[in-house]
């Protein structure tokens, strides 16, 4: 038997907005201390985190992933501001918003999580849906003037 997997469904950032982050990415990095950089290639915006999962379940959350985007629509992306988790003098997550939620966007978040519900069980989180493209974790040092700057910079 093998041990459980964690898994998540998510969507990649598109490669236009991919290169205008990584354009500003060797400023933020020079200004702020954080300990990990999520890599270019692993960007991507998280719709649900389904946790531990059982490998013999992998094709029942496949069939729900099919099913949802059956029901998906086109909609585009638009990244706002620059925000932060944790205090502000030493965040521990720094991570980019929308400047709106599409409708369409919610309508998958909400399909998907009914499909996985209807075929593993699984439970989505009770508060509203809010994608985030998360950079770095675990800033190493306090940079409150620097976090604060880079935060009305964009």
């Amino acid at each position: 038997m093998y041990e459980n997997i964690r898994i998540f469904t998510a969507l990649p950032i598109p490669d236009a907005i991919r290169k205008l982050i990584k354009a500003k990415l060797p400023q933020w990095q020079s200004e702020l201390l954080f300990s990990r950089w999520v890599h270019p290639e692993d960007w991507h915006i998280t719709l649900h985190f389904i946790s531990d999962t059982p490998p013999e379940a992998l094709p029942l959350v496949e069939k729900a992933l099919a099913a949802a985007a059956k029901l998906a629509e086109p909609f585009t992306l638009q990244l706002g501001r620059l925000s932060v988790f944790g205090r502000p003098e030493h965040p521990s997550v720094l991570w980019i918003g929308l400047k709106q939620q599409p409708e369409a966007l919610t309508a998958l978040h909400r399909a998907i999580g009914e499909h996985l519900s209807g075929q593993l069980g699984y439970t989505p989180e009770k508060r509203p849906y809010s994608p985030i493209l998360r950079l770095p974790a675990n800033m190493m040092a306090p940079a409150r003037s620097r976090v604060n700057c880079l935060l009305q910079l964009t």
